[in-house]
């Protein structure tokens, strides 16, 4: 996955992307409210500010936005399906077969 954020701070500049970090209710950086990334360790847990180190450098593209996850479990979802049909001697997914003998 390319560096979008570093492409961005490139183009815009770190200060732009600090603003946009700011959640407009609170004046805090938005949070990442999902324990999916803590074992990435310290400023990755459910109630931790964002901030530009954990966008850039060793963990530039580890946070998603919730549609690209969304595509990705869909994705795995498919797939898994896909492998349950083979192990269960499945169609490839064509219309069913019925027995014309009934």
């Amino acid at each position: 996955m390319a560096d979008i954020i570093g492409k961005f701070i490139e183009r815009h500049g770190e200060d732009v992307l600090e603003a946009l970090l700011v959640d407009q209710t609170t004046r805090r950086n938005i949070i990442c409210a999902d324990s999916e990334y803590s074992d990435h360790g310290y400023g990755f847990d459910c109630m931790d500010e964002i901030a530009i180190p954990q966008l850039t450098g060793k963990y530039a593209g580890l946070i998603r936005t919730r549609a690209d996850k969304a595509l990705e479990s869909q994705s795995h979802r498919k797939r898994d399906d896909d492998e349950q049909d083979d192990e269960a001697g499945g169609d490839d997914g064509d219309a069913p077969t019925f027995d014309s003998r009934l």
